[in-house]
């Protein structure tokens, strides 16, 4: 029996479902060299000159953003922060 998936976010996900239950241990083997995904889907908003609505600027954002891990700590704009000694 084999399915066929991709990789997402560094986990495996099947393109069908499937009647294998939680907990079943299986094989996974890659069947090709992987793409890049830049190569592997066009472009989130067509490339045209044509104004875009808020709405479509958020999609195409949501579809190339990517998450801010919560132990992030951003760097301070504060000079008082950084010791001259």
């Amino acid at each position: 029996m084999s399915f066929q998936g991709h990789i997402e976010n560094g986990a495996v996900v099947l393109d069908e479902p499937t009647p294998l239950g939680n907990g079943t241990i299986v094989r996974i083997e890659p069947v090709k060299t992987a793409r890049k995904p830049e190569e592997s889907r066009g472009a989130v908003v067509a490339d045209t000159d044509q104004p875009r609505t808020m709405h479509q600027m958020a999609q195409a954002w949501r579809a190339v953003a990517k998450p801010i891990p919560e132990d992030y700590i951003p760097p301070s704009v504060d000079p008082d922060d950084y010791p001259l000694f």
